[in-house]
């Protein structure tokens, strides 16, 4: 654990491996994050005729909304320094 501490304060290199992580778990979670939203998007259109569904749909807009606009503040913000 001190090792990992030391990276992240900058006390010590960053290892180029460490690079390869974030890269790989992004694309498989953003793979697995669309195909989830898509699934859930056309499951509540299926049943857009129920108003707690339109109440869900409304929602689960929002959701999307509020994430695209904390990736878009927060992306590539380095909090090391703080």
């Amino acid at each position: 654990m001190p090792e990992i501490t030391d990276i992240a304060t900058g006390r010590q290199p960053r290892p180029s491996d460490l690079d390869k992580f974030p890269a790989a778990f992004s694309v498989a979670g953003e793979k697995q994050e669309k195909a989830a939203d898509e699934e859930t998007s056309i499951l509540l259109q299926r049943f857009s005729g129920n108003p707690d569904v339109k109440k869900a749909r409304a929602e689960f807009e929002m959701a999307q909304e509020v994430e695209e606009r904390f990736l878009h503040d927060f992306d590539g913000v380095d909090f090391t320094m703080r």
